[in-house]
């Protein structure tokens, strides 16, 4: 299943590995979204990268259940972010935060 959270998308994420343990999704997403909120975001998908020509963008090394929590910020779906968080969510969430320099979009909804 591919969750769209953008209905204009014009990438989908595919975001983990099947042969990980915390397993595979896609993701339906604006790249002019996803650069407002990040500045390695913004350099993948607008600068040389190869990301930048394919609308399939595959992110092996994340983790899915956290990369959802980020777009639902990006995305102002608040009500469907998670209440609380395990200490591996929140450990995955702080990784991505570090990796995409999200922690300005992030840190207000860690409590």
């Amino acid at each position: 299943e591919i969750v769209t959270l953008d209905d204009w998308y014009d990438a989908t994420l595919v975001v983990g590995a099947k042969d990980r343990r915390d397993g595979l999704e896609a993701f339906r997403a604006s790249k002019t979204s996803l650069r407002m909120g990040s500045e390695p975001f913004s350099a993948m998908l607008f600068g040389g990268f190869a990301e930048s020509n394919n609308t399939e963008i595959y992110l092996e090394d994340d983790n899915p259940q956290a990369f959802l929590i980020v777009l639902q910020i990006c995305y102002h779906k608040y009500e469907e972010l998670p209440v609380t968080l395990s200490q591996s969510q929140l450990l995955e969430l702080a990784v991505l935060s570090d990796k995409y320099d999200l922690t300005t979009i992030i840190s207000p909804f860690i409590k």
